[in-house]
């Protein structure tokens, strides 16, 4: 039973001392700046687990169109093409 308490203690001390700086640099991405901006095409309303927690002040926009469709009406309106509607 000591044993166990030991354990327990240590593990409440490692937790204790553990920061939200700690985990940021042992994230495959730690030398990557955090999201502004989180584009969710298909109109699926979900992360996936995708970057959860450098998304967590990320401003989130989901759409209908499918990626292909998506990429078009950027690259058009980046050259401010007029988009032809599809209703």
């Amino acid at each position: 039973m000591p044993k166990q308490i030991d354990q327990e203690l240590r593990a409440r001390a490692l937790a204790a001392a553990i920061t939200a700086d700690d985990i940021a640099r042992h994230l495959y991405n730690a030398d990557q700046p955090e999201p502004d901006l989180v584009i969710r095409t298909s109109g699926e309303q979900r992360l996936s687990k995708f970057l959860l927690w450098q998304t967590a002040y990320s401003e989130l926009y989901f759409c209908e169109a499918y990626w292909p469709a998506f990429l078009g009406l950027c690259r058009c309106w980046g050259a401010h093409i007029p988009v032809a509607s599809s209703g």
